[in-house]
C-alpha cells in the first residue's frame, strides 16, 4: 500500500484547503440551527434622518410626528458645514427641511416643493426618503378629494400608512416532517461545496500523483501499473466518501435525528452528485493543469454551475433561456430533485426524484468515462 500511503500524504498538504469549505459551510449551517431552522424575517429599514421645521405649524408637526414613527430623528445644529459633515461621517443618513408655507400648500392641494433635502448624492437614503414623503403627501390629498378636511387627512394618512401586513412564503407542499425547508437549503448548497472541495483538493492531488517522477519512482518499486492506479483510486475514494459522511453526519447532528423519509432519498441525492463532484475533479486533474489554473477551474465550474442551476437562486426565479440550458448540467437535476422532495416549486413525487437521481448517474458515468479517455490521451 506505498501508493496509498504516498497518496495520504500529499492529501494533507492539500487537505487545509477542503478544511475550510467544510468548516466554513458547517459554521454557517450550525447558526442557521440554532435559529431553529426559522424563516428569515424583513422590517422596514430606519434610516437617522435630521428634520428642519421651517413652517412650524401643527400640520408640519404632524408630518414630522409621522417621520418620527418610521424613523430615528437626530437633532442637529443647522448649518451648512456641520450637516455636511454629518452625512459625510454617517450621522445622519438625510436632512429633511420642511418649508415655510407647507401647511397652507398642502390645505390647497399643491404637492410640489414642500421639501429641501441635503444628502450623499445617489444615495439609497435619498431614494427611500423622497419615495416616502411623496407616498405621504399624495395619500394626504387623496383623502382630501375624498372629502375629508386637511387636519384629518394627515390623521388618516398616518394610520394608514403605519399598518404592517404581515407576509408568509409558502409552498406547494411545506415540506414533511423528516424534511423541513431549512433542511432541503442545507442539501442545496451542498452541491456548490461538494464540487468546491472536490476540485480544489483532490484534484492537485491526483495531479501530483500523475507526474512523470513520482510514476518512474513507483515503477522501479517494482508496483505493476495496475496497482498503482487501483491505490490512487483507493485513496480518493476514502478521500471522497469521508468528505460526504462528515457532510451527512453533521446533518444528522443539525436536526437532531437520524434520516427517514425523504430525507433518506436527500442523501442519495447527495451521495450521488458527490459521485459526480468526484468524477469530475478527476477529468479536470487528468488535463494536468497547474495549481493557479486549478483554483480558476474551481470557481468557475462550481460558481457557474451553482448559478445557472439555481443553487444559489430558486429555478423558479431563472429565465427559461437558462433552465434549458442548465439542463445539460447535473447539478439542475440535484436541485430539482431536492425542490422536489420539499415541495417549494415542484410536488412531491417520488418517481420525479428517482428520475432526477437517474440522470445524475448518467452524468457520473459520463464523467468518469472522460476521465479515462482524457488520462490515456495525455499518456500517449
Amino acid at each position: 500500500m506505498k501508493v496509498f500511503n504516498a497518496f495520504m500524504k500529499v492529501m494533507k498538504k492539500h487537505f487545509l484547503t477542503a478544511l475550510i469549505f467544510i468548516i466554513v459551510f458547517l459554521f454557517i449551517s450550525m447558526q442557521l440551527a440554532n435559529n431553529g431552522g426559522e424563516q428569515m424575517s424583513f422590517e422596514e429599514s430606519r434610516l437617522d434622518i435630521v428634520v428642519f421645521d421651517e413652517d412650524g405649524t401643527a400640520r408640519s408637526e404632524a408630518l414630522r410626528d409621522y417621520i418620527s414613527d418610521k424613523h430615528k430623528l437626530v437633532e442637529l445644529e443647522r448649518d451648512d458645514d456641520v450637516i455636511l459633515d454629518a452625512l459625510y461621517y454617517e450621522e445622519a443618513d438625510a436632512v429633511i427641511v420642511i418649508k415655510k408655507g407647507f401647511a397652507e400648500s398642502l390645505a390647497a392641494g399643491r404637492t410640489a416643493e414642500l421639501f429641501e433635502s441635503y444628502h450623499v448624492h445617489d444615495s439609497y437614503a435619498d431614494v427611500f426618503v423622497k419615495n416616502m414623503l411623496n407616498e405621504y403627501v399624495s395619500t394626504v390629498k387623496a383623502y382630501m378629494v375624498a372629502g375629508s378636511d386637511t387636519d384629518s387627512a394627515q390623521t388618516k394618512t398616518r394610520e394608514a400608512l403605519s399598518k404592517e401586513t404581515e407576509v408568509k412564503m409558502l409552498s406547494d407542499d411545506n415540506g414533511s416532517e423528516e424534511y423541513t425547508e431549512w433542511f432541503s437549503h442545507y442539501f442545496q448548497y451542498l452541491a456548490y461545496i461538494l464540487l468546491a472541495v472536490m476540485i480544489s483538493s483532490l484534484g492537485p492531488v491526483l495531479i501530483v500523483m500523475e507526474r512523470r517522477e513520482i510514476k518512474e519512482r513507483t515503477a522501479c518499486s517494482g508496483i505493476s501499473p495496475m496497482s498503482r492506479v487501483l491505490q490512487i483510486y483507493l485513496g480518493a475514494g476514502v478521500f471522497v466518501l469521508a468528505v460526504w459522511l462528515v457532510f451527512m453526519v453533521a446533518g444528522a447532528v443539525f436536526i437532531g435525528k437520524m434520516y427517514e423519509g425523504r430525507a433518506l432519498l436527500a442523501v442519495l441525492n447527495s451521495f450521488v452528485f458527490t459521485l459526480f463532484s468526484a468524477g469530475t475533479a478527476i477529468f479536470v486533474a487528468s488535463l494536468g493543469l497547474k495549481d493557479q489554473a486549478m483554483s480558476l477551474v474551481t470557481q468557475i465550474i462550481s460558481l457557474g454551475m451553482s448559478f445557472l442551476c439555481g443553487v444559489f437562486v430558486p429555478q423558479s426565479l431563472l429565465g427559461d433561456g437558462v433552465l434549458k440550458f442548465a439542463h445539460i448540467l447535473p447539478a439542475y437535476w440535484y436541485v430539482r430533485a431536492n425542490n422536489v422532495l420539499v415541495g417549494t416549486e415542484v410536488a412531491y413525487s417520488a418517481s420525479e426524484v428517482y428520475k432526477c437521481i437517474g440522470i445524475e448517474m448518467v452524468f457520473v458515468v459520463v464523467m468518469f468515462a472522460a476521465a479515462v479517455i482524457s488520462s490515456r490521451r495525455r499518456r500517449c
